[in-house]
């Protein structure tokens, strides 16, 4: 079964460096992905050319590596332009986000590690949500969550 939530993270810029930082810590925390979608924004775009030149480097220069990273290899998919409608997950998650921080944060401020905190509970508050009840017992409380 395959199961999708939510994953929020703080960049220091829109950069594809940052963005391939952000990766990483992404793979780290939830494991790797084999693909990502994502919309045409210039820091995704270069990113995935970054990987792709990466990739190509590599094989030209050692054949082992460069097998493990083909192996392993990520594909970006990008969203069609102007297609909203393609990001429907992705934009119920940004509401959902602008929902509890709205209502956690308003016009507080806060330190990087305190804002990291609060970024981190609404992540886990949106992905706590019931998917699906784990039995067809009435008195089964146990249900599948992201």
């Amino acid at each position: 079964m395959v199961t999708k939530a939510g994953n929020l993270d703080i960049v220091s810029d829109q950069t594809s460096e940052a963005l391939l930082v952000c990766l990483k810590r992404f793979f780290f925390r939830r494991g790797k992905s084999h693909m990502i979608f994502s919309d045409n924004g210039k820091n995704f775009v270069n990113a995935n050319s970054e990987l792709k030149r990466l990739i190509l480097f590599v094989s030209k220069h050692d054949d082992c590596l460069s097998n493990v990273l083909s192996e392993e290899g990520i594909q970006w998919k990008f969203l069609p332009s102007r297609a909203l409608n393609f990001g429907g997950f992705r934009e119920a998650g940004v509401k959902s986000f602008k929902f509890h921080y709205k209502r956690v944060v308003g016009v507080s401020k806060f330190t990087y590690e305190e804002f990291y905190t609060i970024l981190q509970h609404i992540e886990g508050v949106s992905n706590s949500r019931t998917l699906i009840p784990l039995s067809s017992e009435i008195d089964d409380l146990e249900v599948l969550t992201p």
